[in-house]
């Protein structure tokens, strides 16, 4: 008897820390929740916030186009005359204001980064010279834009009532 005794609070024994082990498991488990839904939350905030930012420039009735032609194995020249045919066949189009090219955005992340050096400072202090992020845009880049500035390649200024 004594040995049935022993045996039944060795198991009520266990079965306390298995149930305290399982307890602290599902607190874990729901305060990962919580975080979770918190921080999702606080990311659709800023998304819809950012939505309402001033970006400066003109957003409405201006079409992007992110092309790339050496993914196709087009050579440099052939790119270059890509892009002018393209350009000239959107400048055609009855609905289109204006049109012209840029390889990157404002507040966008596709940037070209050259380096400066300024005569009298030492080289020795900065031998890659100072980093400047740069953007190249073809004429009649800010009259298609008027301020909106267009993406990889290509942008349209449509015209009212089209």
């Amino acid at each position: 008897m004594e040995v049935s005794l022993a045996l039944r609070d060795e198991s009520q024994i266990a079965g306390r820390r298995r149930s305290r082990l399982r307890d602290s498991i599902v607190v874990v488990q729901i305060t990962v929740c919580l975080v979770l839904l918190i921080s999702a939350g606080l990311c659709v905030r800023s998304l819809f916030n950012a939505r309402s930012i001033d970006p400066g420039f003109s957003t409405h009735q201006v079409a992007l186009a992110q092309l790339d032609p050496a993914s196709l194995g087009y050579s440099k020249v052939q790119q270059k005359q890509f892009y002018e045919q393209l350009l000239e066949r959107v400048k055609a189009l009855p609905a289109i204001g204006s049109a012209s090219l840029a390889d990157s955005l404002p507040l966008g992340t596709n940037r070209s980064v050259h380096s400066i050096y300024i005569d009298g400072i030492a080289q020795s202090l900065d031998k890659d010279g100072i980093g400047v992020q740069t953007s190249s845009v073809a004429p009649g880049y800010f009259a298609s834009s008027q301020g909106a500035i267009l993406w990889s390649k290509i942008a349209i200024r449509m015209r009212r009532g089209r």
